[in-house]
């Protein structure tokens, strides 16, 4: 597989769990905690990032790795 193909499967991954973050609160009416509101944040990161990195802008395959170990480390 090759680089790009592991920062897609990355991304996809960070943008699966914030929609199925969305999908639990708005559609089945669940609230999430404040842990869950504060690992949102760096999947929306690693989101961006990604999608950066995917453009071709430097170090931003590194920065989205980054964010997604922030997201463990919570």
């Amino acid at each position: 597989m090759t680089r790009n193909g592991w920062i897609l499967i990355a991304t996809l991954g960070s943008l699966a769990m914030i929609l199925g973050a969305w999908f639990f609160q708005y559609v089945m009416g669940l609230a999430p905690c404040q842990m869950c509101f504060w690992q949102r944040w760096p999947h929306m990161a690693a989101v961006v990032f990604g999608i950066a990195a995917l453009a071709g802008v430097p170090l931003m395959a590194w920065f989205g790795a980054l964010a997604a170990a922030t997201t463990s480390v919570l």
